[in-house]
């Protein structure tokens, strides 16, 4: 069964949800990362990183591989996440 979303209004505030691909690079914050997995992380000014994402009261946070919260501003700096495979050569 199919519906359609008759009020315009409702239909222009209603926002796509991205979802989380473990095969392909993952735009953040858009794309909410699963909790507690190691993942390659690139932040907007070019670092690389190996982070885990976690979850407290005061909301998500990346943490480094030994489970240490980042400080909010490295955290908002991240620009991308994939999987951490070391099978895997750097993909674009």
């Amino acid at each position: 069964m199919r519906y359609r979303l008759k009020d315009r209004e409702l239909q222009e505030k209603l926002e796509e949800v991205r979802e989380y691909d473990p095969h392909k690079w993952n735009e953040y914050p858009e794309v909410t990362p699963p909790e507690g997995v190691l993942m390659r992380v690139e932040c907007r000014d070019g670092r690389k990183a190996c982070a885990k994402y976690r979850l407290f009261i005061e909301g998500g946070s990346w943490c480094d591989i030994n489970g240490g919260a980042w400080p909010e501003a490295y955290s908002q700096d991240v620009k991308r996440f994939r999987p951490w495979d070391e099978d895997e050569e750097d993909e674009e």
